[in-house]
């Protein structure tokens, strides 16, 4: 095949992370409209945004009263993310790879994170970030916004369950649009 390879695939065929973090996704939408439903979970909180992307989720967990919101994103996203940070008083951009796990990571109350289980490569990498803030903070909440495609947040779900994580659905207390196929889970890990 001749034809030049689109630069926003990767040598596997995949969508390019730096790619995605350009798009609002379905599951950052829904998890925004949590947040603006129920203000409660974020209130006075230091939230942590697991894969900012555009940073919509974690505007809007600053917007609607966290006390200090992290924006996290790979390196190469940083740039646009600290602009979008500047929006509001309290958020900051952080660069985070869930890869490394030396990487610092912020104290938090919450962890939000929406549409990050694309990849199955990053499931493990991603696992390992919750339980690391947990271990910082065990009454850590942890929600995830998932949209259903390709199978991979099925599983995601199962990998994680057997690992020993408990994902129980959030009722979403606003309708949700029909075609977006997304839940948000709560993540907590299960006793030993």
């Amino acid at each position: 095949d001749d034809r030049p390879r689109d630069p926003r695939l990767g040598d596997d065929g995949d969508v390019e992370p730096s790619e995605t973090a350009t798009r609002l996704w379905p599951a950052a939408y829904e998890l925004a409209r949590l947040l603006a439903a129920r203000r409660d979970l974020v209130a006075d909180k230091r939230v942590i945004d697991l894969g900012s992307g555009t940073g919509f989720v974690g505007l809007a967990a600053a917007t609607f009263g966290a006390a200090d919101v992290a924006l996290t994103d790979l390196p190469t996203n940083l740039d646009r993310l600290a602009a979008a940070a500047t929006t509001v008083p309290n958020a900051r951009a952080l660069a985070l790879d869930w890869t490394d796990p030396a990487a610092d990571l912020p104290p938090a109350d919450l962890a939000l994170a929406a549409d990050c289980v694309f990849w199955p490569k990053l499931y493990q990498p991603l696992l390992d970030t919750l339980a690391r803030l947990l271990d910082r903070n065990p009454r850590l909440r942890l929600l995830l916004a998932l949209t259903h495609r390709l199978d991979r947040a099925a599983l995601f779900i199962d990998t994680a369950r057997r690992q020993g994580w408990s994902l129980d659905a959030l009722p979403h207390p606003l309708p949700r649009a029909a075609s977006f196929n997304t839940e948000i889970f709560s993540l907590r890990r299960r006793p030993a």
